[in-house]
């Protein structure tokens, strides 16, 4: 009985984990996404400045 709630609870926080990582990984790719076409961005402005 008592290892069989063990593994429940143990799944639990595995799946928690998982799910976390997931959470942070989907934010982080995001993040990179933004800070990307922000760049690409200020770069044709720039460029547009730099050509008038």
């Amino acid at each position: 009985m008592m290892s069989k709630l063990y593994d429940r609870v143990r799944r639990r926080k595995e799946g928690g984990v998982d799910d976390i990582t997931r959470r942070n990984f989907q934010r982080t790719v995001r993040h990179m996404l933004t800070v990307l076409t922000n760049y690409k961005l200020d770069y044709t402005a720039t460029l547009y400045i730099y050509i008038s």
